[in-house]
């Protein structure tokens, strides 16, 4: 069936699109025809972030909440962990007023998806995956429980799907 997991979650849903690169998150939701109820997008490359923030109307200053090109709000944060820094003094600020779109429908539904950068587990990388999840880089993983537990504090109704993805080449124990 055409979408599979993604369409049988089915109704309206919050989507993290966390680590986003060039976007291909919202390429395969636009694809299998969902709209997000509101879409929260982090990626730190400048460079890819004009080209994904031009190709669907994302704000790219990263502070503020915009309508995308398909008129779902969206954020676009230039770093994950943005999620959790105290912008102007409101801790999760961004989880909650995702949250409060979700709140709209009967359904609070949650997409948390996305691949945290890999040299750290990977036995392509500097230490061929030996440093694991406690390297510099791919120590970014963890955001993952912070923003499940986070939704969880916030929203007791919540139903909250995750995907992650990561290099093929990561070491087994990492797998």
């Amino acid at each position: 069936e055409e979408g599979g997991y993604l369409t049988n979650v089915g109704g309206m849903m919050v989507v993290f699109d966390l680590f986003s690169g060039g976007g291909i998150v919202r390429k395969l939701l636009d694809k299998v025809g969902i709209i997000p109820k509101a879409m929260v997008v982090a990626e730190n490359d400048e460079d890819i972030r004009k080209a994904v923030a031009g190709e669907y109307g994302y704000s790219a200053d990263g502070r503020q909440w915009c309508y995308d090109k398909t008129g779902c709000p969206a954020i676009y944060l230039q770093d994950v962990w943005n999620l959790f820094r105290e912008l102007r003094n409101e801790n999760a600020r961004v989880i909650r007023e995702a949250i409060g779109f979700a709140m709209e429908e009967e359904e609070h539904k949650y997409l948390i998806i996305g691949g945290s950068p890999c040299p750290d587990l990977s036995i392509s990388g500097h230490m061929k995956g030996k440093i694991g999840f406690c390297g510099e880089q791919s120590v970014h993983y963890h955001v993952f429980a912070y923003v499940i537990a986070a939704i969880q504090e916030y929203d007791d109704k919540a139903q909250i799907f995750v995907t992650f993805e990561n290099a093929g080449s990561m070491q087994p124990v990492h797998k």
